[in-house]
C-alpha cells in the first residue's frame, strides 16, 4: 500500500487522474464524485462505517526495526489525551 487517505481532499485529484485506485469508501453512502466506488457496507462489512479516520504509510521494504518503532510510537501517541 503506497497511500492511505483520510478524506476526499487528500486524494480526489489522484483518484480522478487514476494514479490511485480507491477500493471502498467508509461512509454510509457512495460519494457523488465517485459513484463507482462501493461502500464498505456494500462489500459486506455491515457494522463498519466511519466518516473521519487517519492512517500512516511507509515505503515498501522499510526495515523491521523502523516499522516496529513507528508502530510503538504511533500506538503510544494514539493513547494520549487531548
Amino acid at each position: 500500500m503506497y497511500r492511505w487517505l483520510d478524506d476526499l481532499d487528500g486524494g480526489a485529484r489522484q483518484m480522478q487522474a487514476k494514479t490511485i485506485i480507491p477500493l471502498a469508501v467508509s461512509s454510509t453512502r457512495r460519494m457523488p464524485e465517485f459513484p463507482e466506488v462501493p461502500t464498505l457496507k456494500g462489500l459486506g462489512y455491515q457494522e463498519l462505517a466511519a466518516t473521519t479516520w487517519f492512517g500512516f504509510a511507509a515505503p515498501a521494504g522499510l526495515p523491521a526495526d523502523i516499522t516496529l518503532r513507528m508502530n510503538e510510537e504511533i500506538g503510544r501517541a494514539s493513547m494520549l489525551r487531548r
